[in-house]
């Protein structure tokens, strides 16, 4: 009579299903024991598989009983009269690093070691659907549900998210089984492109410098320019030109509007003639000329300046 040992579609009571493609049958094939209930003693022998093989997502053998055992008998009269119709796969995982989370949060064991499988009353339960092994002994209960509750607490978007972004980086389009000579590639060829981007970002961060040293000397050249163009119109007291300066440094287009308006100091040019004081005969003239240029005539001018006086 033929079981399905494990159908690969199917999620057990312990929230997760099984690859037949990841199962190493070579030791279950060598030792094909058939057991009740995953007792594992001499006694527990109740028969053989035979033919063990996948057919498409399940996982097959035939049942050959022991008859001359008396629980194999009766087991396999409980089977041919269709009271017990159940087995369940006895597989170590190995490694945690083996099984995988789904999008849809569903954890699958990728690969495992098959060691036997059993005879069992009710499958895809706790005791009985899918016996765990750990490689020195059956695996406790509390073993079990440290497994399965380390996946469950783990974001499945996350862990596909970053696998996926994984691929990304390595330059595949599509998952795949990676061989290490592929992984190496990829990786030596994300460091080359790191490295590469490395020398770019340098070259640009040496151009923004150096373009960034060139704008700041021409603000500070334009400052000086302003500063001393003020100070030549006499717009501003030349004992300050630091102070002016740090103002056109820091906003010249407001220095620019605040003296580029602001009026110069008058001299003595602006209302004498500079060929001589022709335009001053008399003292109603003086007397028209500004406080400051009178100033300036009586010092540049002093006997002009008592001629009219007298």
């Amino acid at each position: 009579m033929k079981f399905i040992l494990n159908d690969e579609t199917k999620v057990n009571q312990k929230g997760f299903r099984i690859l037949n493609a990841g199962l190493d049958l070579e030791r279950f094939k060598a030792n094909p024991v058939i057991l009740g209930e995953h007792f594992n003693s001499i006694s527990g022998v109740i028969g053989r598989w035979k033919n063990i093989q996948i057919e498409g997502y399940q996982l097959t053998a035939e049942a050959e009983f022991d008859l001359k055992s008396e629980m194999g008998k009766k087991v396999a009269q409980q089977v041919e009269d269709g009271f017990v119709r159940a087995c369940s796969l006895g597989v170590d995982p190995i490694t945690r690093d083996n099984f995988m989370v789904e999008p849809s949060g569903t954890l699958v064991l990728m690969r495992g070691e098959v060691y036997e499988a059993s005879i069992v009353a009710i499958p895809n339960n706790a005791k009985a659907l899918i016996k765990l092994f750990a490689s020195s002994g059956n695996m406790t209960t509390e073993a079990e549900n440290e497994l399965l509750n380390h996946f469950k607490n783990h974001n499945p978007m996350k862990i596909l998210l970053s696998a996926t972004a994984a691929y990304m980086a390595l330059g595949y389009s599509t998952a795949k089984e990676l061989s290490a000579d592929e992984i190496e590639k990829g990786v030596l060829k994300l460091q080359a492109d790191l490295d590469s981007a490395n020398k770019d970002r340098d070259a640009i961060k040496e151009k923004y410098d150096k373009l960034n040293e060139a704008q700041k000397a021409e603000k500070i050249q334009l400052a000086a320019s302003l500063v001393d163009e003020a100070v030549k119109a006499g717009k501003i007291d030349a004992t300050k030109k630091a102070e002016y300066q740090e103002l056109a440094l820091l906003k010249p287009h407001l220095f620019q509007e605040i003296f580029g308006k602001k009026a110069g100091k008058q001299n003595l040019s602006a209302t004498i003639d500079p060929e001589g004081p022709s335009t001053v005969q008399t003292l109603d003239d003086f007397l028209k000329l500004s406080f400051s240029a009178q100033m300036e005539f009586k010092t540049n001018f002093p006997d002009e300046y008592k001629k009219i006086t007298e």
